[in-house]
């Protein structure tokens, strides 16, 4: 646990000393998608957040390789909270997971999907079917990203 607080506090700071050149993301970028699957795959954190007119969205996320996991909030107004893990993979610009989470004391499973764009990630949509007790998007490439923007932000 302290490995990864010192990960984040460490992603947090070089992030923020690169915030005003525009290659961050573009690195960030190559380094996630030229690491192999090796034992010695290099691991990333980073965490963006939505927060505007009593909404909030956080996002952890820690990526090896091709793949990520992490926890996400949902605090939108006048909508119920829901906390939870994602698993997922990462392909090109595109992040697909599955996001188990809790609310109102039910845990669900259902598919998200994130869209690296310079500002930050856009959250993605789609028709969901259900498969296995979980919501799956019944066609990812047919995803809308035209969701929240989350950008980088200080990982708690």
């Amino acid at each position: 646990m302290q490995r990864i607080f010192i990960s984040l506090c460490i992603t947090f700071c070089l992030i923020a000393c690169n915030s005003n050149t525009s290659n961050t993301n573009n690195h960030q970028t190559a380094d996630v998608q030229s690491t192999n699957d090796s034992a010695d795959a290099v691991s990333s954190s980073l965490c963006y957040a939505y927060m505007q007119n009593m909404d909030t969205i956080r996002l952890n996320i820690t990526t090896t390789g091709d793949t990520f996991s992490g926890h996400m909030l949902y605090q939108l107004k006048e909508r119920d909270r829901n906390n939870g893990t994602l698993q997922g993979t990462i392909k090109g610009d595109t992040l697909i997971a599955d996001y188990t989470f809790s609310s109102e004391g039910m845990v669900s499973v259902r598919q998200v999907a994130f869209l690296k764009q310079q500002e930050g990630l856009r959250e993605g949509f789609g028709e969901l079917k259900q498969k296995n007790n979980q919501w799956v998007f019944a066609n990812p490439r047919a995803l809308q990203f035209t969701g929240f923007v989350l950008t980088p932000a200080a990982c708690e």
